[in-house]
């Protein structure tokens, strides 16, 4: 078989990754927000009072990239940060109604970006191709690039 750099596993996997980050930043425009606040607000709603750093660690942000987010949704008045009650210096984050009422919408919008994603593709090939991106990401987190 002969060789195409633009053809490659790893080239159609970082193009296919790129094209939906694409797609989902169009269908989060929808919302007025940005792909990776919507999945920050999913997150709170699914687990409100979350810390900023337990929200950068299952967001797999760092600590400044979250509290930076943070502060934008608060600004636009989607969440709101209140001090622990055990340990003032500790901010938890919960969601406004603002916030509340745009989960769904958000959850639409990436019910539609999964569709698109996956259209013709049976269960079966879906199982399956989880399964290889699961063995990808343990692979690449095992042997992180020097």
């Amino acid at each position: 078989m002969n060789y195409q750099p633009n053809r490659t596993i790893g080239h159609l996997l970082m193009q296919s990754c790129r094209s939906r980050a694409k797609n989902a930043d169009r269908i989060m425009e929808r919302c007025k927000l940005f792909r990776g606040q919507g999945i920050l607000l999913l997150t709170i709603a699914k687990q409100p009072g979350l810390t900023h750093s337990k929200i950068a660690e299952e967001l797999d942000i760092s600590a400044a990239a979250a509290t930076k987010a943070i502060k934008r949704l608060e600004k636009a008045g989607y969440l709101h940060r209140q001090a622990d009650m055990q340990d003032e210096r500790i901010s938890r984050v919960f969601l406004r109604e603002e916030g509340v009422a745009l989960i769904e919408q958000i959850k639409r919008a990436f019910k539609k970006l999964d569709a698109m994603t996956f259209r013709g593709f049976s269960d079966e090939e879906l199982k399956v191709f989880q399964g290889y991106l699961e063995r990808i990401l343990a692979n690449l987190d095992e042997n992180p690039s020097d």
